[in-house]
């Protein structure tokens, strides 16, 4: 089988799409040695992205693994798909191929859509969450908006990509969780038999004692309480919000907790710290010595990061929408993630009469959905082979 493998995702940052891809990229190549068919990896880039997110990603570490790298820059996807005799695409993250020419996919096609956030935003007109402190760039957004039609042109692409693949009797859509599913299916038709559920598997992790950042080292050291809130600088995040929520519950609880925000741009209290963007093994660190995580996210396809803070068996405080509850469960304290008042009555919720039942709770929970991401990695690796089970 010659199989065309997505890694044009990977190339524009470090996120959750990108590490689910190089998660089942690893798979894939470790169960292709031990598979009865022979496997060719045709690995798909696009040298006009100008930059390789990861470097074992890159062109000449892919051809070192004994992929053969193709640029969809010099070449449409019919041509690749005709010329290199591909079996079958794979495609690791579907919303964001939205500026290629997907209408000649008439081969075996899995594609995973992870979410739906562009059309979830726009058409709930949420859009003023991420921009409301920043006029100039809503303005902007405004502008393209009307210059594409009335629409992202993301959506447009989206669209696209899914009427081609309801087409094709031989595609097969697969995303994420049974939130992102229904908004799918919701915006776009989308029949049950074309669409699966299968749960973004475990992220490779690197975790050693070895703490980088200096910040973070001498905090632990200290052995002071604090909750921890990662890429507080996205603003679909929902740091704003937060860091005042805590502001307030510093004040109650007579500043002995201290808030970490990972990406955020600068302390905006005495027990606010801010750190960097950390390396995967430092942000392990982070969330394995918090006292608390919080993610109080608007929206989330999966939602990666309160389940790596639950393997730690940390209490999770966390937004009640989209994909979020799904995951956790009930082994979270939930809120609204649109009031600043709801995060703050979460914060007071979390106490020492029931934080070990809270984190209890969380540990069991994360072994529930570990087992689950095991085996539907397995499932996709089979569909994949073309393995029946």
């Amino acid at each position: 089988m010659r199989l065309l493998f997505d890694f044009i995702t990977t190339q524009h940052f470090i996120g959750g799409a990108a590490e689910y891809i190089r998660k089942v990229f690893y798979s894939l190549l470790k169960e292709s040695k031990v598979s009865t068919s022979e496997i060719t990896f045709y690995g798909l880039i696009d040298s006009s992205i100008g930059k390789y997110a990861y470097d074992d990603f890159s062109p000449k570490a892919l051809q070192a693994l004994g992929i053969y790298v193709i640029d969809i820059k010099n070449h449409t996807l019919a041509e690749i798909i005709q010329i290199n005799k591909i079996d079958k695409v794979f495609i690791g993250a579907g919303q964001y191929w939205t500026k290629y020419d997907v209408k000649s996919l008439t081969c075996p096609v899995i594609c995973v859509i992870h979410d739906l956030c562009d059309e979830e935003y726009f058409y709930n007109k949420l859009s003023h969450l991420i921009f409301f402190q920043h006029i100039i760039k809503y303005m902007l957004f405004k502008i393209r908006i009307l210059l594409s039609g009335g629409k992202p042109r993301r959506i447009k692409g989206v669209e696209c990509l899914l009427k081609t693949l309801i087409s094709n009797p031989n595609a097969k859509i697969i995303t994420v969780s049974n939130f992102s599913k229904y908004s799918i299916k919701y915006f776009y038709d989308i029949p049950d038999n074309k669409i699966s559920v299968l749960y973004s598997p475990h992220r490779i992790s690197n975790l050693n004692n070895n703490i980088e950042n200096e910040v973070l080292r001498e905090l632990i050291k200290s052995k002071k309480r604090y909750y921890l809130m990662i890429s507080a600088n996205r603003k679909n995040k929902n740091a704003y919000k937060t860091i005042a929520a805590f502001k307030r519950f510093a004040e109650n609880d007579g500043y002995n907790s201290l808030l970490i925000t990972v990406g955020y741009p600068k302390s905006e209290y005495t027990n606010h710290v801010v750190l960097p963007y950390l390396s995967e093994s430092d942000l392990a660190n982070a969330m394995k010595y918090c006292y608390a995580f919080i993610f109080p996210s608007f929206f989330e396809g999966f939602g990666y990061p309160p389940l790596e803070a639950m393997m730690y068996g940390k209490p999770i405080l966390c937004s009640n929408v989209t994909s979020i509850p799904e995951i956790v469960g009930d082994a979270s304290i939930s809120f609204s993630p649109f009031y600043t008042s709801d995060i703050y009555r979460a914060l007071c919720s979390l106490n020492e009469l029931n934080y070990n039942e809270v984190a209890e709770k969380s540990k069991k929970r994360y072994d529930i959905i570990s087992l689950k991401q095991q085996k539907d990695l397995q499932k996709l690796l089979d569909l994949i082979l073309q393995r029946n089970k």
